[in-house]
């Protein structure tokens, strides 16, 4: 799907380091990617708009839509192809504003999100302190990303509907101010027929 908000991200820069620290996250993230969809996905549930959204999709389109996502986030980490992923997560902004989700409960579900790899990641007695480091920072690098571009898109994108929306309004009050004029033109011909009837009449 192309969209009018990749220049958003036309200044994105990715430091060496912080592209190191979001490999080591990614390896981290598929280890235990089961695990955390299944705990996301209880705790969505919880939201009523994203729950709705949930359930009026088949299981297997929603694990087409998380494999295609996941193959974007790879291809960006592995090749440096950020491109791809950013439109994918605008795409992701703009689906989200025309479904009308608030944008409240949306970043109340990254917040959710980002809780819940943090805690596993808690629980994992193998993971030393500093690894443990890179991965939260890691970890916190890619969702700045990724969470950049679906807001930025959401919002801009809010306030186009907003704006078509206005102008739609206004088309609208437009035609009915003429059609209400039309009936007033109307009104007084049939007044200045009736006053004639009655002046032929007399």
């Amino acid at each position: 799907m192309k969209n009018n908000y990749n220049h958003l991200f036309d200044n994105l820069l990715i430091k060496d380091d912080e592209i190191e620290e979001i490999k080591v996250y990614n390896n981290f993230y598929e280890n235990i990617e089961k695990d955390i969809n299944e705990r996301i996905e209880k705790e969505v549930l919880n939201y009523s708009a994203l729950r709705n959204v949930a359930c009026s999709m088949h299981r297997e389109v929603m694990e087409g839509q998380r494999q295609v996502s996941r193959k974007f986030q790879n291809d960006a980490i592995s090749n440096n192809n950020w491109a791809t992923y950013i439109d994918a997560q605008i795409n992701q902004g703009i689906a989200y504003a025309k479904m009308g989700i608030d944008f409240h409960t949306w970043y109340d579900v990254v917040v959710v999100i980002r809780n819940t790899i943090s805690s596993i990641l808690l629980e994992k007695s193998d993971c030393d302190i500093n690894r443990g480091m890179i991965i939260l920072k890691g970890m916190n690098r890619f969702f700045d990303i990724g969470i950049g571009a679906i807001t930025k898109a959401y919002l801009k994108e809010i306030k186009s509907l907003i704006e078509e929306q206005k102008h739609q309004q206004e088309k609208i009050n437009k035609e009915l101010t003429l059609k209400l004029k039309a009936m007033a033109r109307k009104n007084e011909e049939l007044e200045q027929a009736r006053r004639e009837m009655e002046k032929d009449i007399l």
